[in-house]
């Protein structure tokens, strides 16, 4: 009796290490929305395809933590179609590939429009479970994970084009849990990601006066907390995800002068979300989602889930909205 029931203090104990850490971010500093994954491989000899659609239609923008509705007749939307790949090298490692399609489309209040449409970035992903807690329904899993820079960055498109890409090298590492607890299954995440300094000389085909620049995009620290409430074949889950990103640096090689006045004095050849990719602030989403899955079988599962900011700083922000279908075989 004893030991069972230090086994549950300890199975416990482990799931709030590893999203207590988002709580008291919650509190504090902030963060923005990641996918919340459980802490499951897919099994050895097996292999894994999730494909997610979400769409996204900005209705406001926050600069700092005051916001704006947009123009009349200006809009942003944006669509994101992330393939993963899974393929499970043992009983408790697999590797992960994420292939991104990216579409936005921009229309300013004069009229003019600018979009984008192809390659995002690149995520590639190891997971390995570190500790099993309930069998196949817990566990705490540790991820390492490289972003290559292959979409098409606003250091690289044209005038007209939207970036479908950031431009840098990101290596993190995640923390992902999960616990069975009563009916109801429990999940945290915790993600760091360093974002590498990259040289640039143009932005949105517009030439820097000062010549080659060094852009330090500001790391990123994102979490999520989430809990799942099995029906049958229906799950109900609730999910609280979020991001914080800290500030970057953007200076000249030569002088190691700031480049964020020289992206400012493009004006409006640049549209507001051009200038925010181009210039690395610091900024913090924090979302609350419900939503529902239904599994059929051990194969198949359909998503659907509803988006709602809470809290954006320096960020486009509106409701949004994710359909998806995971494949396990």
């Amino acid at each position: 009796m004893e030991g069972n029931m230090a086994k549950t203090k300890n199975r416990i104990q482990i799931f709030l290490l590893a999203s207590g850490l988002a709580i008291l971010c919650v509190a504090g500093a902030g963060a923005a929305p990641i996918e919340l994954e459980n802490a499951v491989v897919v099994g050895e000899n097996h292999y894994g395809l999730e494909v997610r659609v979400y769409t996204d239609s900005f209705d406001r923008y926050y600069t700092g933590s005051s916001s704006a509705d947009l123009a009349s007749g200006e809009s942003y939307q944006l669509l994101r179609v992330p393939f993963k790949f899974r393929y499970g090298v043992d009983s408790i490692q697999e590797l992960s590939v994420t292939v991104p399609y990216v579409s936005g489309r921009y229309c300013g209040p004069d009229g003019v429009v600018r979009s984008s449409s192809g390659l995002g970035d690149i995520l590639l992903e190891g997971k390995a479970i570190a500790k099993t807690l309930y069998g196949e329904e817990g566990g705490l899993s540790l991820g390492l994970f490289l972003k290559f820079p292959s979409g098409k960055s606003v250091y690289k498109s044209g005038k007209e084009e939207l970036p479908t890409g950031t431009g840098s090298w990101d290596p993190g590492i995640a923390l992902y849990s999960q616990e069975k607890h009563g009916p109801f299954i429990l999940t945290g995440n915790v993600a760091y990601t360093f974002r590498l300094k990259h040289s640039v000389s143009m932005v949105c085909g517009e030439t820097l006066p000062g010549g080659e620049a060094v852009i330090k995009p500001g790391n990123v620290f994102s979490y999520g907390v989430g809990a799942e409430f099995p029906l049958s074949q229906l799950i109900i889950l609730a999910e609280l995800t979020g991001e914080k990103v800290y500030p970057g640096e953007a200076y000249y090689k030569n002088s190691d002068a700031s480049v964020t006045a020289d992206i400012d004095s493009f004006g409006t050849t640049l549209s507001p979300v051009q200038r925010r990719d181009a210039k690395p602030l610091e900024s913090f989403r924090l979302y609350i989602s419900p939503g529902l899955e239904i599994r059929p079988g051990d194969i198949i599962t359909v998503c659907f889930n509803v988006r709602v900011p809470l809290q954006v700083e320096n960020d486009f922000t509106g409701t949004s909205y994710t359909a998806g279908i995971l494949l396990k075989f």
